[in-house]
């Protein structure tokens, strides 16, 4: 046991101080003489007195006072509590070798029932996943708190050929990275403190089982536990089998019998390295119990428990509060007792008569009595305060007295893998914050879960959010489909979907239907409508092919750049479609081409914005002009496109801005982007400084900082909700200057304004001035 308070033990000098008081008063000599005419008949009366029911109210209210006293100092002891932001990623051989019968009924049955007896035994809050490695590494079931999702792909596991060990360690980590919202930055393994919490400990854990040495891999055992080890995931290792195993292997007929000991050795050293134990079983039964000990301890953690909770609050008052009542009473009657009625009455009576001032101890003991109730309920009101410890100052879940908990849905994998960037610098800006004390006291916690750019993995990742992690809001999801595909539902729960980072249209123009979710960046729509405008008012007869998304986002861009160009010359001679599952778009671009358009406007994603320009580009299509839309210039997307300088598909090309370019070198000495730069550095390192990705990420940031900020210490979801619908805000440093957050009544687009840039050598150039929309 420990204390919080260790000072306020000093208050336990209380209880001896009331003693000596108490032990005083029982020696100050009486005020008066009892006179009586008749010891023996008064003797006879009386009778014995046991003395230490006389003191026994006494010796209660002291002890209830030392209880209180002690309570002050608020006595904690260490419990295993579930860990609710821990996962833990089950890695399962399923080589041939685990055929073998030296296990039963097999090796692979074994683990089998063995992974079912972890999911029986860790909490029901912990995340698990399942990975298998044989020839090559596959994720069998995603970070998940399904246990019948789990118990069904743990009963599809069937055994394979191969041994690829370190391929199964490092596909685990990208999975532990995706279950803590740890996004890898493609360039370099992201520091130790990622996969950690605040107090260093481990956010995600591997239990990997293997039978065998490494026969197969593009990684080395090694190499795997070095991805583990930088990342901070610790790796339990059980080798499974014993020395003698074997397995029938080679054609019907010709089967060779192969020795299949375990590789003790390597995953001692991988648990080792990674700062995790090891273990060996050799039986079915042993295994079963090594992996029930893992399920009772991973996803836990040391929580302290406060030891004082049964005299808090009304209990530790209603104690002290029955022992004066007691002492009061027993005071009382002892100096007020009707004597006994016996043969010998009369004359006790009369010797009562004869003693004078008989109310005065009454009165003395009832002060004695009052003084000591009266400053047990002084310290019992002090521990009730002491006790009650931090408190919510809001019911809505994800607010502590010291933490929000945002959410965030972002494809840290899959085909638009290239927006990782904007979770990622949210976060970086997020620990900023917190280093600087966090907002009016609260420090923000952003879980980032990967949805692969798939919208029935954002609904799954996104109920797991509010359902299992209780985040406050979902902050910054990205995509258009993914956002629409949640929408309902979490106005239907009244959760925040703060600044939806897509520009679709439903976003802003829904708000009344919609109240809980609000976009940020400028429509689709009125990124159209710019670029449309500006076609009308430079390129005369202009004839136009358009690639487009086939969802809400590309439809959107279309539908504003006709918008644009009505009551113009300008035409749209072709508009091919693509579909975010395709491969590729060199079939759309070819029939783009033949059109005989002068103007490309490349509606897209980045993998396909940079597929068209250079398919383009192979053709010999020479279009006088390109348009790329907001969410696919990104620098360095718009240098792959150009192919070193070589492709002129992409000089040249037009698209709207309405952040700061960090490879502008306008903005080469601006302060926000000294910041940017320092805050990338500090909490995103590795990560590409030039990615613009990153900066939309720190603004939406910033914004949402802002919005909690204006909501007040007494923070609830409709508050935040209140200040983002009538948003007037102005100095985001991650804006362009001029462009400010403004919402009100049923208007949910926060940024409605953008600058026209040009792509020249290398690099973004913005032109004239301040674009205004204003649902035209």
């Amino acid at each position: 046991m420990s204390f919080e308070a260790p000072a306020l033990l000093a208050t336990l000098l209380v209880v001896p101080l009331a003693a000596l008081g108490y032990w005083l008063l029982q020696r100050r000599p009486p005020r008066y003489a009892v006179r009586y005419t008749n010891l023996e008949v008064l003797a006879g009366v009386a009778g014995g007195r046991r003395a230490w029911r006389r003191h026994a109210p006494v010796a209660l209210l002291l002890a209830a006072l030392t209880a209180l006293c002690v309570a002050f100092a608020r006595p904690t002891v260490t419990v295993k509590a579930p860990n609710e932001r821990a996962s833990v990623v089950l890695v399962v051989d399923t080589s041939g070798s685990m055929r073998a019968t030296d296990v039963k009924p097999t090796r692979l049955a074994a683990a089998k029932r063995a992974m079912h007896s972890f999911l029986e035994r860790a909490p029901s809050s912990l995340r698990v996943g399942i990975v298998s490695f044989s020839d090559e590494a596959q994720v069998v079931v995603p970070p998940t708190v399904d246990r019948a999702r789990l118990e069904q792909g743990i009963d599809v596991l069937g055994p394979g050929f191969g041994t690829a060990l370190g391929d199964g360690i490092a596909r685990a980590v990208e999975l532990a990275r995706s279950a803590t919202g740890r996004a890898a930055d493609g360039v370099a393994a992201p520091p130790r403190a990622q996969l950690r919490d605040d107090k260093g400990r481990a956010l995600a854990s591997i239990l990997l089982l293997s039978d065998g040495a490494q026969t197969r891999g593009l990684l080395s055992p090694g190499q795997g536990a070095e991805r583990a080890q930088t990342a901070g995931v610790p790796v339990f290792t059980v080798a499974l089998g014993t020395d003698g195993g074997t397995i029938l292997a080679g054609p019907p007929g010709q089967e060779q019998v192969i020795p299949v000991p375990p590789d003790r050795e390597t995953l001692g050293a991988i648990a080792e390295y990674t700062g995790a134990e090891s273990f060996d079983a050799q039986s079915a039964a042993a295994l079963e119990k090594v992996y029930a000990g893992l399920g009772s301890r991973v996803g836990r953690e040391d929580s302290p428990s406060r030891g004082d909770r049964p005299l808090g609050g009304r209990g530790g008052v209603a104690a002290v509060g029955r022992g004066g009542a007691l002492a009061r009473r027993r005071a009382q009657a002892r100096l007020t007792r009707e004597p006994s009625q016996s043969a010998d009455k009369a004359p006790l009576r009369s010797a009562a008569s004869e003693i004078p001032n008989r109310k005065e101890p009454d009165r003395m003991s009832r002060k004695i009595a009052f003084a000591l109730t009266v400053l047990a309920l002084a310290l019992a009101t002090g521990a009730t305060a002491a006790l009650a410890g931090p408190t919510r100052s809001s019911a809505d879940p994800g607010v502590t007295q010291t933490s929000i908990l945002l959410g965030t849905t972002a494809p840290l994998t899959g085909p638009a893998s290239a927006y990782a960037s904007v979770a990622r610098g949210a976060d970086a800006y997020f620990k900023y914050v917190n280093a600087r004390g966090g907002v009016n006291g609260r420090k923000i916690q952003n879980t980032i879960v990967d949805d692969a750019y798939n919208p029935a993995q954002t609904v799954q990742a996104t109920r797991q959010l509010v359902e299992q992690d209780k985040v406050f809001a979902i902050f910054n999801a990205l995509g258009t489909e993914q956002n629409l595909a949640v929408r309902d539902y979490l106005n239907a729960e009244k959760v925040p979907q703060l600044f939806a980072a897509s520009g679709a249209t439903a976003f802003g123009s829904d708000a009344a239907r919609y109240p809980y979710t609000i976009g940020l960046q400028p429509s689709y729509r009125s990124e159209g409508w710019v670029l449309g405008k500006y076609l009308a008012r430079t390129q005369g007869t202009a004839r136009v092919a358009v690639l487009f998304q086939n969802d809400d986002y590309g439809k959107d861009l279309l539908r504003g750049l006709k918008k644009g160009i009505e009551r113009s010359r300008v035409r749209i001679v072709a508009a091919q479609p693509y579909e975010v599952t395709a491969s590729d778009v060199q079939a759309q671009v070819a029939r783009l081409r033949s059109a005989g358009a002068n103007v490309f406007a490349v509606f897209a994603t980045p993998k396909f914005s940079i597929q068209a320009f250079v398919y383009a580009n192979k053709l010999g299509w020479k279009p006088k002009l390109s348009l790329a839309n907001a969410v696919s210039s990104a620098s360095n997307i718009m240098q792959l496109a150009s192919e070193g300088g070589s492709n002129d598909v992409v000089e040249g090309s037009v698209s709207i801005a309405f952040l700061k370019d960090p490879t502008d070198p306008k903005w080469k000495d601006d302060s926000a982007m000294k910041l940017y730069r320092t805050v990338m550095k500090r909490h995103a390192p590795g990560a590409d400084v030039d990615d613009v990705y990153h900066v939309y990420g720190m603004a939406a940031a910033w914004t949402a900082v802002e919005a909690i900020r204006k909501a007040g210490r007494d923070l609830t979801r409709e508050g935040v909700i209140r200040v983002v619908g009538s948003m007037n805000l102005s100095g985001n440093p991650f804006l362009l200057p001029g462009i400010a957050l403004k919402t009100g009544r049923g208007d949910h687009f926060p940024i409605e304004q953008m600058v026209l840039q040009r792509w020249h050598k290398g690099s973004w150039k913005s032109f004239g001035g301040i674009w205004g929309y204003r649902g035209a």
